[in-house]
């Protein structure tokens, strides 16, 4: 017979506030830490304090761009930078920044982030190659937005219904991972994947200290870093407020399109 509450439920069902103290005790605990994708971003501060700023141009000149597009009316003009670049770089910048602001961060949430960076910056090659007119995009994105609420489809011709989303906008079968590889994004495409789809892979089940400073942790560092640079040369070709980012040309950040 079953006679043991469990507390948990029972706070469920009061809606009860979250206790800070008890997250502490079952989420923080020793045997936890070295047993999951947990990073200690205070052993790799410089590498955490680059990527944020960084993070932080982009948002800044995604969304300053994207700001200067409301009209004075409120309305948002619909444009096709608006859609596949600011507004996208602007809010995956601000995630990222967002965790970074937290001494430890958990590689399965940021390596989400890190595929839709590569998605998007393939997705933009691919259509300025295609010369994909604007109206087609926008029609693409309605018709995405539509499925992802259960709206019935507009059946707007043009469109390859054979593919998903914004990808309905090419003529042949496309897909992320595809273009990822054409585009020479597909080892790090599939590596973020990894850690996204799977978020215990064989490293994960050997336990190990967050008090000791990985090499493959400070790796997977520099690769953010360098990604959010790419995305920031996208942003670049498109920005209105002839922002100077020549700086960035000294630095080195490592291939990772090799």
């Amino acid at each position: 017979m079953k006679t043991k509450n469990i507390t948990e439920l029972e706070n469920f069902i009061k809606s009860s506030c979250i206790d800070s103290d008890y997250h502490s005790k079952v989420f923080e605990f020793k045997e936890s830490n070295v047993l999951n994708s947990k990073i200690n971003l205070e052993l790799f501060n410089k590498k955490r304090y680059q990527i944020y700023w960084l993070s932080s141009t982009l948002y800044k000149i995604s969304f300053v761009n994207y700001f200067r597009t409301i009209e004075s009316s409120g309305k948002l003009s619909i444009r096709k930078e608006n859609l596949l670049i600011f507004h996208p770089f602007s809010t995956i910048a601000s995630e990222m920044c967002k965790l970074l602001i937290s001494d430890f961060i958990y590689s399965a949430l940021s390596s989400i982030l890190c595929r839709q960076m590569i998605e998007q910056i393939c997705l933009i090659r691919e259509i300025e190659i295609e010369k994909i007119e604007e109206k087609l995009i926008i029609e693409a994105c309605i018709e995405s937005h539509n499925m992802h609420v259960g709206a019935k489809s507009l059946n707007i011709r043009g469109l390859n219904v054979d593919n998903n989303g914004i990808l309905k906008v090419f003529n042949n079968k496309a897909s992320f991972g595809k273009l990822a590889k054409k585009y020479n994004y597909g080892f790090m495409y599939n590596f973020f994947s990894g850690d996204v789809h799977t978020q215990a892979p064989i490293d994960k089940l050997i336990p190990t200290s967050l008090n000791k400073k990985s090499k493959y942790n400070e790796i997977y560092l520099d690769c953010i870093l360098s990604l959010v640079n790419d995305c920031l040369k996208i942003v670049e070709r498109y920005d209105k407020t002839n922002a100077d980012l020549s700086v960035l040309e000294k630095i080195k950040f490592i291939n990772i399109t090799g």
